[in-house]
């Protein structure tokens, strides 16, 4: 015999569950965890690109640079004659999204958009681990935004801003 007026452990279970999922849905759907979740991604492999420069600076007793132009992540390294060539086995990250609001600081000056041409390292890594001081800020449409700093000794930093 059941007693009346009561849930049953199972179905108040049942119904939790099944509103997770719906607010689960609803929340990819609006688009309010994806943005934040692609800006950190996006921080994660460029800081892990700047860390892995110094890192191969070092190992490899040869000078990197990042050139940048309008997005596009341009690798090098300099040739023992003074030049800058591609490097082909430079970061994953090779172009930056359209959807992303950039702004660069290199050694406390502000790069200003398309004006960086010709493959000339604007970030640079010395063999003795030192590097440029730098400042990225990376910001999504939905006002997400993240920093990611360098410093001289080569320490790179990613943090939420506001």
């Amino acid at each position: 015999m059941r007693a009346a007026g009561g849930f049953t452990l199972i179905e108040l279970l049942v119904v939790l569950v099944l509103m997770g999922i719906v607010l689960t849905f609803a929340t990819l759907g609006s688009g309010l965890a994806g943005s934040d979740r692609r800006l950190d991604l996006l921080g994660e492999r460029l800081g892990g690109c700047f860390e892995r420069a110094g890192e191969r600076a070092v190992a490899r007793a040869q000078v990197l640079g990042l050139a940048l132009d309008d997005g596009v992540l341009d690798w090098r390294y300099r040739d023992r004659g003074g030049g800058w060539q591609p490097l082909p086995s430079g970061c994953s990250v090779r172009r930056l999204p359209a959807w992303v609001r950039v702004d660069w600081r290199v050694e406390g000056r502000r790069l200003r958009p398309g004006a960086i041409r010709q493959g000339r390292p604007v970030l640079v890594w010395l063999p003795d681990g030192a590097a440029a001081d730098f400042v990225l800020n990376l910001a999504a449409p939905e006002g997400a935004a993240l920093v990611i700093e360098g410093d001289v000794l080569g320490r790179v930093e990613l943090r939420r801003d506001g």
